[in-house]
């Protein structure tokens, strides 16, 4: 019976044993233990380190130096100065990375505890890893990221500046000893805007025809491309692709994309190692290359922006009219080279002064400041006044005011388009007189053609009346006449 409980101990013991080594092997932390001091040599690893790493636990207990010389060299320095704090604290946590035996780095944190003798000196450190590289990826991209937003937002980072400054975040990911930009630059070129490369040496930047190369199918498909081996010249023959250049044994290009529209390409790419990238940093490289296409989005607006401005300020420049910009005071902030001209002052004179004041005629300023009232309503108005040039010399003007807004729709001041209308108004008045003086003179001969029209008329009925007279004396002296006749004839008989 004790033999049998013995039995049952052991298969109970080695079933846990089983057990544990199975959680040890199997778990996503890798178990150690090293030495204590010296090169801290691995004492134990857990095989699940094959999982993690690449490597066997024999790569580690053979080689007594193996932790210490896959260290990053960047992060070398800062593990052995923090590692001072687990013989102060017995516990220490920290982060770096630890090179993979396919060559690239992996981050990994490591947990430590210090276990000591009965006398308390240092005997082991016990510990595990846990891979946090995609953690940290994260981490770093978002960091990636938000440094070239703060980049290409900066106003005084030069083209060369920025490009460069891209390669080296994205140098934070993934190897860019071979790395260019390149973009569509006219209807038959294709521009590489930066270029650093273990082959190329020659000037920056530089155009060549725009061709049916690998750069130029990323372009026009707009889809990122990783090609490894191989594939590189497989692809290349398959689609009909010219090949420029020493052909590279891996090939990763991710499209620039700008209002949906892809313009140029980032390439990285190894002359000497066909598993330099893979899927995951063609996804990494995707989004840095969207970030990217922001700047080439913002450089395009402020293009169209320069031209536009451009175009305006040459019609500003060029008008025939006078401009005026004043703001709510009535400050002179900006004029065009015809409006200086007609007041008779150089542009530099009469900006920054109170153009109420100084150049509207005195019984005009009070009318015309009141009307500033109805542009911060939004009424634009047209109306004439006066202005008075340097020589003190008023002029007539015609005035077509508009209110003017900020981006943001605040009033900021007033647009004022200004034409001399001195002559026309002379002309007016000369009309004017000239009116009057017809219509003087019409109304001096209309009253002369009335006055003779009665003069007419009374001689006219003068001379009815005299005619009647005349008609009335015939007839009486004829009948008189004609009485003593008669007499004379009947006596005559």
């Amino acid at each position: 019976m004790e033999e049998i409980r013995k039995n049952k101990e052991k298969e109970e013991l080695l079933y846990n044993r089983n057990q544990l080594q199975y959680l040890v092997d199997f778990s996503p932390a890798v178990i150690y233990s090293s030495k204590a001091s010296g090169d801290f040599g691995a004492t134990f690893i857990s095989k699940n380190i094959k999982q993690q790493l690449g490597y066997t636990p024999e790569d580690f207990l053979n080689n007594s130096g193996f932790w210490v010389s896959n260290i990053h060299p960047d992060d070398s320095a800062r593990v052995f100065k923090e590692l001072n704090q687990l013989f102060i604290r017995d516990i220490h946590s920290h982060e770096y990375r630890f090179k993979h035996k396919n060559g690239t780095y992996k981050w990994m944190q490591d947990s430590l505890r210090l276990e000591r003798d009965e006398k308390g000196n240092p005997k082991q450190i016990v510990g595990f890893w846990i891979d946090i590289n995609k953690k940290k990826e994260t981490e770093l991209v978002s960091s990636i990221l938000n440094k070239i937003a703060i980049k290409y937002g900066a106003t005084n980072v030069t083209e060369k500046e920025f490009f460069k400054y891209i390669q080296k975040q994205i140098g934070r990911l993934i190897n860019v000893s071979s790395f260019y930009i390149s973009q569509v630059t006219s209807a038959d070129t294709l521009t590489f805007l930066h270029i650093e490369d273990e082959v190329y040496k020659g000037k920056i930047p530089f155009n060549r025809k725009l061709g049916n190369g690998l750069s130029e199918y990323v372009i026009k498909t707009g889809k990122p491309l990783l090609l490894r081996g191989k594939e590189v010249l497989k692809f290349q023959k398959e689609k009909g692709l010219e090949i420029y250049g020493t052909t590279a044994k891996c090939w990763l290009g991710v499209p620039l994309i700008t209002s949906g529209k892809s313009i140029g390409v980032i390439v990285c790419q190894s002359y000497t190692d066909k598993n330099m990238y893979n899927t995951a940093h063609k996804k990494l490289l995707t989004l840095i290359a969207n970030q990217t296409s922001l700047w080439f989005d913002r450089k395009k607006q402020e293009k169209d922006l320069m031209l536009s401005e451009e175009k305006y300020r040459n019609l500003f420049q060029k008008m025939s009219e006078g401009l005026l910009f004043s703001n709510p005071k009535g400050i002179v902030e900006m004029i065009n080279p015809e409006f200086a001209k007609l007041l008779g002052y150089t542009e530099k004179e009469l900006i920054g002064i109170n153009g109420y004041n100084l150049l509207v005629e005195k019984k005009f300023q009070h009318s015309v400041r009141k009307k500033i009232s109805k542009r911060k309503q939004g009424i634009s108005e047209q109306y004439e006044t006066q202005l008075v040039k340097k020589s003190g010399e008023v002029i007539f003007v015609h005035i077509n005011a508009s209110p003017y807004y900020d981006k943001e729709g605040n009033f900021i001041g007033v647009m004022s388009i200004i034409r001399d209308i001195t002559e026309q108004k002379i002309a007016e008045k000369l009309k004017e007189n000239f009116t009057q003086q017809l219509e003087n003179q019409v109304k001096e001969r209309t009253e002369k053609l009335l006055i003779s029209q009665y003069q007419l008329k009374e001689a006219l009925t003068k001379e009815q009346e005299l005619g009647k007279f005349k008609s009335r004396f015939v007839s009486t002296a004829s009948h008189q006449f004609r009485t003593p006749m008669a007499i004379i004839h009947s006596n005559s008989e």
